[in-house]
């Protein structure tokens, strides 16, 4: 998405122009008999806003980022629905570019930031329970599903634990891990 630029170059699979070198690239896997899938994300708070789009960051709530410096903008509906729709576009473009699957980022970028009470201290629908701030996880891995074909493999690089105090414990990550994998969206 727009809100989600990194200083360091990483592919913008937020943009159709990617697409022809999605498929050049799998083809050329492909042709080795081997398979290719991308790690997408949003980055959230992480993000850098005075690079590329200028625009502000995007987290769950207003809770600064330490190594960035951003003080990221807390997401109203419009931003929740816009970035969902944004993973299914992002996915549909690597389907598209023949790719056999993705994986989500989660720890320390936008879903992660939704899960972990450090960064979301929401009081509605997306904050509070454990229930509650995997809404978000779920509703993009929802739309991802939504968008490309069964056979495409969706995955999670989660989190084990923020091995921090008032962050994620090990046995909460476990039961957000046991929420995802029931809600039948991902395959990894």
């Amino acid at each position: 998405a727009p809100d989600s630029m990194w200083a360091s170059g990483q592919l913008n699979i937020g943009v159709d122009r990617i697409i022809p070198y999605l498929q050049s690239f799998s083809e050329q896997v492909h042709g080795e008999d081997a398979a290719i899938m991308m790690q997408i994300t949003h980055l959230g708070r992480r993000g850098e806003a005075a690079t590329q789009n200028w625009l502000p960051t995007v987290a769950p709530s207003v809770v600064r980022e330490r190594g960035h410096r951003s003080i990221p903008k807390a997401m109203d509906i419009h931003d929740i629905e816009r970035v969902v729709k944004a993973f299914g576009d992002a996915a549909a473009r690597c389907r598209e570019g023949g790719l056999d699957g993705l994986e989500t980022m989660v720890g320390g970028h936008l879903i992660g930031q939704f899960l972990s009470p450090l960064t979301n201290h929401r009081t509605d629908n997306f904050g509070g329970s454990t229930e509650n701030r995997c809404r978000f996880g779920l509703m993009v891995h929802e739309e991802i599903r939504r968008r490309v074909d069964d056979d495409f493999i969706v995955g999670m690089r989660f989190l084990i634990d923020e091995a921090t105090n008032g962050g994620l414990s090990f046995e909460e990550c476990l039961e957000m891990a046991h929420i995802f994998e029931h809600s039948g969206l991902i395959d990894f």
